[in-house]
Order: C-alpha cells, then sequence, then structure tokens
C-alpha cells in the first residue's frame, strides 16, 4: 500500500485529498471525485459567489433549496440548539468586514463593523419547511455555514468514497485544517496530525482514524477594522468579543459537522460547556484547548 497527496484551492483554503492504496490510478480516481464534490459544494455554499445557492437566498430572502442546501440548513439548526446557540449560522463575519477571501483582508482596515440586532441572530425552525424544503429569512437575515460546512463536507466525502471504492485502504479529506479520516495509513496505523501551539510553538502529535478533527483559532486569522483587530469567532448574538478560554480549540469527533460547531463553543464558554453539551446527547468528544499562555486543557490520550 501506498499512500498518494493531492492539492487543490477551494472554499478559500488549500484543500487536500490523500488516499491509501494498492495503485495510482485508483487513487487518481478518488482525488478527482473527492476534488468535484467539494467544488460541487462550493458552488452552492460559496457566499463569495454571487450565483451560489447560498448567495440567491440571502440576497432574495426567501427561496425552495436543493436537497444538500437543506440536509446542511437542518443540521446547523440541531447544532445551535446543542451548543445554546454559540454556533449560529445567521451570525455575519460580513458585519466585521470579512466580506472577501481571507487574502484580501489587509483592505479592510479602515471598516466601520455593523451595529448587530438581536432580531437578525434569532434562528427558528420556523424559517424553513421540510414538506416543501422553502426557506424564508427574516428582514437582514443571511446565512453563512462556514462553521461547520468544511467538517459535514470532509466526512460525507470520506464516507462515500470509502464505501464505493473497497480497495481505498485509507482516506483523508483535509478542508483547510478542519478534516475526517477512514482506514489507515500505509503502514496499516492510524494518521498522525499535529495541533500547533501558537505560544510555545510546539506540535501536539495525535493520532486519528474514522473521525473527525476540527481547529479554531484567534491567533492568526485576524485583520484591523476602525475598532481594533478582530477576528472570526464571534457570539451565538453575532457580536465580537475578545473574552475567549483560549487562542486554539480542536475537537476530535466522528461527526465532522459536530466537531467544527464545538470548536465555538470550547473557544467562548470553556470544556466544561463541550462535555456538558455532548453529554445531553449521549456521546462524549476529545477536545484540546490551548490557552493565551500556552497552557493546555484537554482530555485527549497525548
Amino acid at each position: 500500500m501506498k499512500e498518494y497527496s493531492y492539492q487543490e484551492r477551494h472554499l478559500g483554503t488549500n484543500t487536500t485529498v490523500s488516499v491509501v492504496g494498492p495503485k495510482v490510478e485508483l487513487a487518481n480516481q478518488i482525488a478527482l471525485e473527492a476534488f468535484a464534490e467539494i467544488v460541487r459544494y462550493e458552488n452552492i455554499f460559496s457566499r463569495f459567489l454571487a450565483m451560489s445557492e447560498l448567495s440567491i437566498l440571502n440576497r432574495t430572502g426567501e427561496m425552495f433549496v436543493s436537497d444538500d442546501f437543506y440536509a446542511v440548513l437542518k443540521r446547523s439548526y440541531e447544532l445551535y440548539k446543542i451548543t445554546a446557540g454559540a454556533f449560529n449560522p445567521l451570525v455575519q463575519i460580513a458585519n466585521y468586514g470579512y466580506v472577501a477571501d481571507y487574502q484580501s483582508l489587509l483592505q479592510t482596515k479602515d471598516f466601520t463593523p455593523s451595529v448587530v440586532s438581536k432580531d437578525l441572530s434569532d434562528f427558528t425552525l420556523g424559517q424553513f419547511t421540510d414538506s416543501t424544503k422553502k426557506v424564508k429569512l427574516g428582514p437582514g437575515q443571511k446565512l453563512d455555514f462556514g462553521g461547520i460546512l468544511k467538517g459535514y463536507l470532509a466526512e460525507k466525502i470520506c464516507s462515500s468514497l470509502v464505501e464505493k471504492y473497497s480497495d481505498c485502504r485509507g482516506i483523508i479529506v483535509n478542508l483547510g485544517g478542519d478534516l475526517h479520516t477512514r482506514g489507515y495509513d500505509e503502514k496499516g496505523q492510524p494518521f498522525t496530525f499535529f495541533i500547533f501551539n501558537p505560544v510555545t510553538n510546539a506540535e501536539i502529535a495525535v493520532s486519528l482514524t474514522d473521525t473527525s478533527l476540527a481547529t479554531s483559532g484567534v491567533y492568526a486569522r485576524t485583520w484591523q477594522t476602525k475598532i481594533g483587530m478582530v477576528h472570526h469567532i464571534l457570539t451565538g448574538a453575532g457580536t465580537f468579543t475578545s473574552d475567549l478560554q483560549g487562542l486554539s480549540a480542536s475537537i476530535v469527533h466522528p461527526n465532522g459537522a459536530l466537531a467544527e460547531a464545538f470548536t465555538k463553543l470550547l473557544l467562548q464558554q470553556g470544556p466544561s460547556a463541550v462535555m456538558t453539551a455532548t453529554g445531553t446527547g449521549g456521546i462524549d468528544c476529545r477536545y484540546l484547548l490551548i490557552k493565551a499562555t500556552g497552557t493546555i486543557k484537554t482530555n485527549l490520550n497525548l
């Protein structure tokens, strides 16, 4: 067995597909299908593409959506409830100047953040209808699934391709640091990944198989506005806060969407909130929180 890796840029970030299998032809085919699915989802959910399904809904406020869109919306609502609103797809990071690919944000230093009304972040089940898949947003509301989409999609792609190709012994889909794994590496061992500690510059090794790893941090992705430096982690009400539990939060969980959503909960409220939230569903998860001092809080077996 050999591991083959492929990289392209999609969803505003570097995306990597790694395949463990007996032949390069198999790996090439799997990677081709994986990237095609990533592009398809980008064309549905990118808020930077004017004709994406998401962009059209955000402009019009009401429309019938596709099955894929509706599935992500429903999962978002479930996670909104589980996290008591810490994850909220109605939070609009564009209000703080994140209006383009992150590489362009240095141009937003004169941006004045918008005043956020509570009504804009009120996510209720009455906004969508199962029977027709019709979605109706409130006045001024816009959706942004960036908080869970990469984890959701990485898991979905891995699951479908492993099921389709029995000779695929292992696969990683890594969407800008949010990843899912199935199977094993070329030596038949769990895949090893590294979580970066921005204070000590240490790399923390984590072994994974058949699960997701999501990491969200506020130490690198920051930009200047008229109220000072801001980052992409907003409260569930859509407001900016510098009062976070740490600089970086990582969650290991079989469900990719949950892993991503819980990084926001971990950063905002700390480990006890994560364990309480997961406990209500009878599902445990593993976390690693890096504090501003560089110290670590974790239940991972490091």
